[in-house]
């Protein structure tokens, strides 16, 4: 048997490559510590199982599209391949509307939520309704008061996902523009 552990990172690429799987797991091993310490430093430890799965179909990517003649070794081509990764993840996180929703209180909440009866809800949604255009307004009950998904209010008022995404922009700037007292004193708290 061949003693891994003896042989450098060229050398166990090679056997890779060749099909030994003894030898990728042992690339995976080496590189652990690196990989863990990348999802770190970009703060993506609350998704830490997500992205070491992904890290490890990077790593063996990188295995195979790894070339010595850029006079490169293998861990600087692997921790730039997996920073590569991990910023797109990042941007694809925050492009993705529904990570934007969870960290921002619904407005139903700013301003004494439906469920609690409050008779100011209904003085805060008739200045609303009157300060946003049709669809603004239905886009913003559905989304922020009754907490639906895009693609269900997209269906409900027969348009386009980036419709419903535009008119939430515009009503949620007119509402802070209404309530600019408001939206200060919550985010205080």
């Amino acid at each position: 048997m061949i003693k891994y552990r003896d042989l450098n990172d060229h050398e166990i690429i090679y056997l890779i490559v060749e099909g030994d799987e003894d030898a990728f797991a042992l690339m995976v091993e080496k590189y652990k510590p690196l990989i863990y310490r990348i999802i770190y430093h970009f703060r993506l430890a609350y998704m830490l199982d997500d992205i070491y799965q992904e890290s490890v179909i990077t790593l063996h990517k990188s295995v195979f599209a790894y070339d010595a003649s850029f006079n490169k070794t293998f861990t600087r081509f692997l921790e730039l391949n997996l920073s590569r990764m991990m910023m797109s993840q990042i941007q694809r996180l925050r492009r993705h509307s529904e990570t934007l929703f969870l960290n921002e209180k619904p407005l139903a909440q700013r301003f004494h939520a439906q469920c609690d009866h409050s008779p100011y809800f209904d003085l805060y949604m008739g200045d609303i309704k009157k300060a946003l255009t049709s669809i603004e307004y239905k886009a913003f009950l559905r989304r922020d008061i009754q907490l639906r998904s895009i693609e269900k209010i997209a269906k409900e008022l027969d348009c386009g996902v980036h419709s419903v995404y535009n008119a939430l922009h515009r009503a949620r700037l007119k509402v802070k523009q209404l309530f600019p007292d408001e939206l200060d004193k919550d985010r205080a708290i």
